[in-house]
């Protein structure tokens, strides 16, 4: 299912979610319903692949995605997708909240406080997006689903790198 027929379907769900971000930055229902697409695809991949045209997706994969929308960080998510826009206020925001705990995770990995530095500030480049393809930026927030925490995910990311 692509993200027109995604957000066909699931028009209702996805105008749910969008309520309840309580800080939407430049996020709106299409830059959201991209990211739940995305998310959708991966965790419940055999209930959005049977809905196509008419009349709609059946009870039980409205159900399931209700359910799943419902469980996802949704404001966590809303930030992510606009830092991944580039949106200054998100990063603003994101700096502020997550740059003592970047260095903080990094600091605990490494041992030493000018490594740590450098790893979170080589962590912020990678969310931010240095590498280009297609010619636009990729950016790590990309592939943050909502599906936990963005500080876990955070962990991770500062784990792999």
């Amino acid at each position: 299912m692509n993200v027109e027929d995604f957000q066909k379907a699931f028009k209702r769900e996805i105008e749910e979610v969008v309520a309840r971000v309580q800080r939407p930055y430049s996020v709106g229902f299409q830059d959201l319903s991209v990211a739940l697409h995305s998310s959708a695809k991966k965790y419940l991949a055999g209930s959005i692949e049977q809905v196509t045209g008419n009349p709609g997706p059946s009870p039980e994969a409205r159900k399931a995605a209700t359910e799943f929308f419902g469980s996802l960080n949704v404001d966590d998510l809303c930030l992510a997708v606009a830092c991944a826009k580039g949106d200054d206020a998100a990063w603003e925001d994101f700096f502020k909240d997550y740059r003592s705990y970047l260095v903080s995770i990094s600091r605990t990995m490494t041992q030493d406080g000018v490594a740590a530095e450098e790893l979170a500030d080589s962590t912020f480049a990678e969310l931010y997006g240095l590498r280009e393809s297609g010619g636009s930026r990729v950016s790590k927030f990309s592939f943050y689903s909502g599906r936990g925490s963005l500080r876990g995910w955070l962990r991770a990311v500062v784990f792999q790198l």
